[in-house]
Order: C-alpha cells, then structure tokens, then sequence
C-alpha cells in the first residue's frame, strides 16, 4: 500500500495526518509535506543511526505526547489551513 493511499483516506474523513520520522532535514523536498499536515522528527538532535535506534521508543513517546499536549491546546480539528494539492 503506498504511503499517498494512507495519508489520503484520513484527508477524505476531515482528519488530520501526521507524520513521525527519525529525522526532517531541514532542505527536505516539499513532497512529502504535502501529504501530511505535520512531519515531525522524532529525534531531538542529529546522532548516529545505533543511537538513534536504541533512543526510538523514549524518542517515541516523548514526541507523542508533545503532539497530544498540542492537538489538546488547539482545540476541534477544523481542517487544513489551505487545500493542499497531492500528486
């Protein structure tokens, strides 16, 4: 199932998407930006790959949570601030 499918069929509910990667490179290609409402990296600091995977599930949690914490203060979901074309 590609990744377009998935990050579609929330999009058509009025729900909004989410992304979690280990890393966001600050020069990433726009792409995958207009799939997801946000895409977060998990990781709070560049690091090596064997540390990044032994910090995975804390790094997990930690970022949940601060989604959470935000998605609580902003209230209601009303919908992507503009419709956001996917390719």
């Amino acid at each position: 199932m590609e990744i377009n499918f998935l990050a579609l069929r929330p999009h058509a509910a009025g729900k909004p998407v989410v992304a979690l990667a280990g890393a966001v490179p600050p020069d990433a290609d726009d792409a995958p930006h207009r799939l997801f409402d946000a895409l977060l990296p998990i990781g709070p600091h560049p690091r090596t790959v064997a540390a990044a995977i032994a910090a995975t599930e804390p790094d997990l949690v930690r970022t949940a949570k601060s989604i959470g914490d935000i998605m609580h203060l902003a209230g209601p979901w009303q919908g992507p601030p503009t419709a956001l074309p996917v390719s």
